[in-house]
């Protein structure tokens, strides 16, 4: 990842501002698949990656440009670890990603045994689907995974030139073999969504907590033409781009 400190496994950040960072991350080798160029490019200001508890306070990033590829916004990349986050803003940025044309799979795959002795029977079930890497970007936090509680947070006057991915359906398949299985039911697998507040949140535990309490993106943040608009799941809130849960 690119930024500020490229990792944080604990701090407290409070009371003082970036002004013009420029920060390009697009082909991150740690991040990336074994057998592919470009996977993800983490990048934010001040944090491409928060992995353990985080506190920000009175923290502003002012007239910066970050390019990344997939988990990147413009305060913060990715939030893996409990990030709390209040009074702090983003202001007169460009927040801007490439199509590079590499796949990620996302697989899921399943196998269950009822019974027992001359009564068992094993069922599997699969489902797949292909997506590029761009996306899960945002004008303040690009991804969220893990609890996270943002307050008086503001991003204005902010330019999104970013590709994302909107949701795919695909077909569960189901079997009692693996080698013999035939679609089952449908299934929406959640893309790689872009949003001027906060790209994406994904958890992945019923424990998770996320609160967003007086925030905003203001009106002038604009999204430019070529590249995809704010795609956002309705229903969702207009501060997030798509907000799932997989268990």
């Amino acid at each position: 990842g690119r930024a500020f400190i490229r990792k944080t496994n604990a701090g407290t950040f409070e009371n003082f501002t970036f002004e013009g960072a420029v920060i390009k991350c697009i082909d991150d080798i740690e991040y990336r698949d074994d057998d592919q160029k470009g996977g993800n490019g983490y990048a934010g200001t001040l944090t491409s990656k928060v992995e353990g508890k985080m506190i920000l306070n009175n923290v502003h990033a002012n007239k910066g440009h970050i390019i990344g590829i997939s988990k990147f916004g413009g305060m913060i990349g990715s939030v893996g670890a409990n990030l709390t986050a209040e009074g702090c803003t983003v202001n007169n940025y460009i927040v801007e990603n490439h199509k590079i044309n590499v796949i990620n799979r996302y697989e899921e795959n399943v196998e269950k045994t009822f019974g027992s002795g001359f009564f068992k029977i094993t069922v599997y079930a699969s489902c797949e689907e292909e997506f590029y890497t761009e996306g899960e970007c945002g004008g303040f936090i690009g991804f969220i995974i893990d609890s996270a509680t943002i307050t008086d947070c503001h991003v204005y006057n902010t330019m999104m030139k970013c590709y994302g991915q909107d949701n795919k359906t695909t077909w569960v398949k189901g079997g009692l073999s693996k080698s013999m299985m035939i679609d089952v039911m449908q299934f929406e697998i959640a893309g790689r969504h872009c949003n001027t507040f906060i790209g994406d949140i994904r958890t992945t535990k019923t424990s998770t907590s996320i609160v967003i309490n007086n925030c905003t993106a203001d009106d002038t943040n604009t999204y430019v033409d070529g590249y995809d608009k704010d795609i956002t799941k309705e229903g969702e809130g207009e501060l997030v781009g798509c907000c799932y849960f997989v268990g």
